[in-house]
């Protein structure tokens, strides 16, 4: 799994595709074949099996990785330049929605999501660990909704989300490192 939200936001991510797809390597949405990048995370995975070797995989695999997270970098940076203030303006925004939303859907919340790790890897936000938002990202998913909460009804799920979200950030960001998520 790999985030790769400046190559998303650049449109940059049709060329990864193209290039995967000629070397035998698959880039997917977060779910696999067919599926959409929810919060901007991609699925990379070997396409050929006959008549390679485990290793010759492997190494496809890691080097189509390690350039793409070299592009997505460049893009971020590229990014950074040209929005400036605007950046910065859009993660907070994201992460502002987040601790104020009363309602939310998987797609929405993944998107938002998306731009505060963004923020946090680029040293914008200094007091949320990536590892947390991670978990995070994991646990706000239909499935894990459905088993976290007794009233877990389609109906009730979006709210239970954006109470979740809520609360969570709010424990990171007072806690630090002090909490754990689960």
């Amino acid at each position: 799994m790999i985030h790769l939200p400046a190559l998303t936001q650049l449109r940059y991510i049709n060329d990864v595709y193209k290039v995967s797809s000629q070397i035998g390597v698959a880039v997917r949405g977060i779910y696999g074949e067919r599926t959409e990048a929810l919060g901007n995370i991609y699925q990379i995975s070997n396409q050929l099996t006959l008549g390679r070797t485990e290793k010759n995989t492997i190494e496809n695999i890691k080097g189509m990785a390690t350039d793409i997270v070299s592009k997505e970098l460049q893009a971020r940076e590229m990014i950074k330049k040209t929005w400036g203030i605007k950046l910065e303006d859009k993660i907070f925004r994201a992460l502002g929605l987040l601790e104020g939303a009363r309602i939310i859907d998987t797609s929405e919340a993944m998107g938002y999501l998306s731009v505060v790790k963004v923020g946090v890897e680029m040293g914008y936000i200094e007091n949320i660990k990536l590892d947390d938002l991670d978990k995070l990202m994991i646990n706000i998913q239909p499935a894990h909704q459905s088993t976290m909460f007794e009233n877990a009804e389609i109906k009730n799920r979006d709210i239970n989300r954006a109470k979740y979200i809520r609360e969570t950030l709010k424990k990171l960001k007072v806690g630090g490192a002090n909490y754990e998520l689960q």
